[in-house]
This record gives C-alpha cells, sequence and structure tokens, in this order.
C-alpha cells in the first residue's frame, strides 16, 4: 500500500489530531439557546465531514505515515462527533417539565398542548423566516445591484458637471458634491 501524498496533505490532516485540547463548546455560552442548537448541529456537520474525508482518503494508497495519521484524525472526529451528539441530546433533554409536577394528569396533559402548540408556531415562525431570508436574499442581490447602477450614474452626472463648470469657467458655480 506504498503511495505519495504531498506534505501539505499530511500536515493539514494531521493538524486537528496534535493540536491538543479544544473546548469546542466555548463559544455558545451566552449565545440563545436557538443558535446554540445550530451551532451544535453545523460543529456536527463539520465533524462528520472530516470524518467522511478521513476514511475516503483511508481507501486510496497513501504513505504508512499519512495513514497513521488519517486513522488518528478519524478517531479524533469521532470522539469530537460522540460528545457534540452527547450535548445536542443534553440540550434537547433539558425541557423543563418541574412546573407539571403540581398539577392534575388533565392539566399536565393541557399544559404540554400549550407547550406543543408554543413550539409549533416558534417552528413555523423560524421556517417563515428562513423562507424569507432566503427571498430577502434574492432582493438583496438585485437592490445591490440597483444601488451600484445608481452611484455609477452619479458619478457619471458629477463628471458631467465638473465638465460643465470647466468649459463654462465656473460661472455657473455648481458643485458636483452637493448634486
Amino acid at each position: 500500500m506504498g503511495g505519495t501524498v504531498s506534505t501539505t496533505a499530511s500536515t493539514t490532516v494531521g493538524a486537528g489530531a496534535s493540536s491538543g485540547p479544544i473546548d469546542y463548546f466555548a463559544d455558545l455560552a451566552g449565545k440563545p439557546p436557538a443558535r446554540q442548537l445550530a451551532a451544535l448541529q453545523e460543529m456536527l456537520d463539520i465533524q462528520n465531514a472530516i470524518k467522511e474525508g478521513a476514511e475516503n482518503l483511508l481507501n486510496m494508497p497513501i504513505a504508512n505515515v499519512l495513514r497513521e495519521q488519517l486513522v488518528r484524525e478519524q478517531d479524533a472526529a469521532q470522539g469530537r462527533i460522540e460528545a457534540i451528539r452527547k450535548r445536542i441530546q443534553r440540550f434537547t433533554d433539558s425541557v423543563d417539565f418541574t412546573e407539571l409536577e403540581d398539577k392534575s394528569p388533565a392539566e399536565q396533559m393541557e399544559a404540554l398542548r400549550e407547550m406543543l402548540e408554543v413550539q409549533n408556531r416558534v417552528a413555523a415562525g423560524a421556517q417563515n423566516l428562513l423562507n424569507m431570508r432566503d427571498l430577502l436574499d434574492g432582493l438583496r442581490k438585485e437592490v445591490v445591484l440597483e444601488r451600484d447602477v445608481a452611484v455609477a450614474r452619479i458619478e457619471a452626472i458629477r463628471r458631467r458637471i465638473e465638465t460643465y463648470n470647466q468649459l463654462d469657467g465656473g460661472r455657473r458655480g455648481v458643485d458636483p458634491r452637493s448634486v
């Protein structure tokens, strides 16, 4: 299973495994719960991609040194994946049901229905915002284009005014920046 792979690839792959302990969750503190969950999901996606990339490279003919680095990186990614999954599980399990303990079963069911309804509204609202964001991203591009065209026209008009002022000897006294 010989073969050669550039040193750059081996340093890049090995960097994650040898970089020492990193608190991957430190930047979550202080963020709203929805952003924390989104950040955790993004971290999970990244670690899954790293693990999958290492697995794909391990199926290729590569040098033993690089193979060992890839195995270490794959193991490290798997460990991070497990830690992130546990964090997500704890996060989703942290719904507080202590307020229900003093209520009758019928009241508990009603409170749970209300919680469910609220969370459904939150999820629907978030989805609407995502849809609006997609729409707004498209509109934003159009607006930016229109703004850029308008700025270019403004500059052309200012240059024309400056030209007229130069030809007119400044008698009209129009300041192109004031237009």
